[in-house]
Order: structure tokens, then C-alpha cells, then sequence
């Protein structure tokens, strides 16, 4: 039995050892790291502006990552006004979300949800409007 045990053990001891655990302090798995900081190019003299050159006059180039103004205010309108402004925040986010279609610009998500529920404040005034006009039709309360 003894000898089952040293074969058992030997077989162990044999086997490829372990990678490094990268939970353990200085242990990395993969390519080490540089031990010093290489130096960050500079950009040569001649890359940047002169500073007697003219101011550049025009319209800056439209930045991607601002959202989308029509659909970031027919949001806001929406969620202040609510049923008021259903039927203009509506043509809105659509005009928003084809914008935004066509220019890759941030805010879909706000066009979607100023439709949305602009959409459904106008299917509860529309369904409000409609139970008042026919309640008032079978109790005959006419004013006139």
C-alpha cells in the first residue's frame, strides 16, 4: 500500500506546475509590463497652430456625442405638459428620430420615448373625450 501511495505522489509531483495566480502580489499573466515608464511622444513645433494665425471664422464642426436637441425637448415638453403638447411632441420626436437616422446622433432612446408617450396621453385623451361626449349623449345634459 506504501507503494501505491509513493506512485500516486510521483505521478503529482510530475505534472506541469501551475501558472502564477494574478491575485497574488507581482504575479501578471501574460507579457510583463515595462518596469519603467517610456516617455509620451511630443507633438513636433511645426504641428501646432501659429499663434498669428487668424481666428477661423464659420460654423464648428457639429459635435456626435451631444444629443439630439428636437428629441431631448419634445421629451422635456411631453413630461411637463403632458396631454397639452401631445399632438406637436408627436410630428417632433419623428422629426427626431429621422434626424437622428441620418446623422448617427446620440438620443434615440428619448425620441422613442417622447413618442411613446406622447402617444399614450393622446390615446387617453382621445378615449376621455369620447366616454364624456357619450355620457352626456344618454343623460341628456345639453348645455343650451
Amino acid at each position: 500500500m506504501h507503494e501505491e501511495q509513493t506512485r500516486w505522489v510521483k505521478r503529482t509531483v510530475t505534472d506541469p506546475p501551475l501558472p502564477p495566480s494574478r491575485f497574488g502580489a507581482g504575479h501578471t499573466v501574460g507579457p510583463q509590463a515595462p518596469a519603467v515608464a517610456q516617455p509620451l511622444p511630443v507633438a513636433p513645433a511645426s504641428a501646432l497652430p501659429s499663434p498669428s494665425a487668424p481666428p477661423q471664422f464659420g460654423a464648428p464642426p457639429a459635435p456626435t456625442d451631444r444629443v439630439n436637441r428636437l428629441a431631448a425637448v419634445s421629451f422635456i415638453l411631453v413630461l411637463a405638459l403632458g396631454e397639452l403638447v401631445a399632438p406637436v411632441t408627436i410630428p417632433m420626436a419623428l422629426a427626431a428620430q429621422h434626424q437622428i437616422n441620418r446623422s448617427g446622433q446620440p438620443g434615440a432612446g428619448l425620441a422613442k420615448a417622447a413618442l411613446l408617450i406622447g402617444l399614450a396621453y393622446l390615446a387617453i385623451g382621445l378615449t376621455v373625450g369620447v366616454l364624456y361626449l357619450y355620457t352626456h349623449e344618454l343623460t341628456g345634459n345639453h348645455a343650451g
